[in-house]
């Protein structure tokens, strides 16, 4: 492997009263769209605390109770490098909604 690898969290958030997810808008040029919120990994940050901190980050609302639920693997052929994604859900979490400084705001989709 010449690469280099990145890791990064996603953290799937269900409000299962309103049967609805969060999503966060990615306007980074080779990622573009709705995704879950996350992030990369900050060495030596583990992987559970860097899902909570870009959920913070991203949306403003704090996180718990998150469960693995796989993860997930894909080359940037266009960079020389492999990302392992680790995708968490949850559906407990408080606060309120603010996006992050250069974030545009969450939203809700059923």
């Amino acid at each position: 492997m010449d690469g280099k690898v990145i890791l990064t969290t996603l953290v799937v958030i269900v409000d299962r009263a309103k049967q609805c997810v969060l999503l966060v808008r990615r306007r980074k040029r080779n990622w573009q769209g709705y995704a879950a919120p996350g992030g990369h990994v900050d060495f030596p940050e583990s992987l559970m605390n860097c899902a909570v901190r870009e959920v913070r980050e991203e949306t403003g609302l704090c996180v718990k109770n998150l469960k693995l639920m796989g993860v997930s693997h894909f080359a940037g052929l266009d960079c020389g490098e492999e990302y392992l994604v680790f995708n968490y859900l949850t559906d407990t979490f408080s606060g309120t909604l603010q996006p992050g400084p250069g974030e545009d705001p969450a939203v809700w989709v059923p």
